[in-house]
């Protein structure tokens, strides 16, 4: 980590009795390695100590500005928070990684959660953000985790203590991948190219950001639920959507889109207003992939 993540002073790799070495996972061999399938299961195990949840979709829907939020800090390339990094925190946002994203949305967290509230309006807006967050990391307090700067380690982790739980960059990379999944998000690794990119992008976001304040947060799972459940194509009610999983939700709202262009693309090529070889996307010449989902 450079000098972007501050004011983490050394810290002995001994805390108390218990020596984190002992669970720190550093390869792919100490992580989880057995196929869990997010289409069964309602939560991935990523560590002994950590499990990311496959929440429901009426779950989500009842906290969606929260939830997306938290997932949008976990999963998104430094490039999407340029103006938050550089405006608000005064960092080189082209020199920010993923992980020390994550670390300083993370910190965040941890430490609204230990605040002492002040008024019930602060409960319940906390309450909210603990509610939401419970939809993302299964049965743990996210304000009892502490940074350590562990240079023989591989440099900052958090780690909480009651439920013996790490997490380093290689644990990130796996909960931002499973996030990513669930959510069914591709995996932005833009970059800035230069200096003058860089500007271009703060004032771009600037601008963008500007608007959104006049704007009025669009519940969009509430509309692709809509859309979905009165597409002939889906064969699920509105009760039975709502308590689907996330991912398999998005999963079939992904197919049900891809064979919607399919077969709208089909119409044409029968009526002869469609020419094939003019297709420059062959994918929709089929319904089925097997390379649809995000891995």
């Amino acid at each position: 980590m450079d000098q972007n993540i501050q004011h983490i002073n050394d810290t002995p790799v001994n805390t108390g009795d218990f020596d984190i070495r002992q669970i720190i996972p550093t390869d792919a061999d100490e992580i989880i390695d057995d196929i869990q399938s997010l289409l069964i299961n309602e939560s991935v195990q990523i560590t002994p100590y950590l499990s990311v949840v496959n929440p429901s979709v009426i779950d989500v829907m009842n906290n969606d500005i929260n939830y997306y939020s938290m997932v949008s800090a976990f999963t998104s390339n430094p490039l999407s928070y340029a103006v938050q990094l550089h405006d608000e925190m005064h960092l080189d946002y082209t020199k920010v990684t993923e992980y020390e994203l994550f670390f300083l949305f993370f910190q965040r967290y941890v430490e609204i959660f230990r605040a002492n509230v002040k008024n019930d309006s602060e409960m319940r807006l906390v309450n909210k953000m603990k509610q939401a967050m419970s939809l993302i990391f299964k049965e743990i307090d996210i304000s009892k985790f502490v940074a350590l700067n562990i240079p023989e380690l591989g440099g900052i982790v958090f780690y909480n203590p009651y439920s013996k739980t790490l997490i380093n960059e290689f644990v990130y990379q796996k909960i931002a991948d499973v996030l990513r999944h669930i959510n069914q998000y591709e995996h932005d690794t833009s970059k800035a190219g230069n200096a003058s990119y860089a500007e271009y992008e703060l004032e771009k976001q600037r601008r963008r950001l500007k608007r959104q304040k006049r704007k009025k947060f669009k519940h969009f799972l509430e509309e692709q639920v809509i859309a979905l459940v009165n597409n002939k194509e889906f064969k699920y009610n509105y009760d039975e959507t709502l308590h689907l999983s996330l991912y398999r939700f998005n999963r079939s709202l992904k197919q049900t889109t891809k064979l919607m262009t399919h077969l709208n693309t089909m119409h044409g090529v029968y009526a002869g207003t469609v020419d094939t070889k003019k297709i420059k996307d062959k994918s929709v010449l089929t319904w089925f992939s097997l390379d649809d989902g995000i891995k």
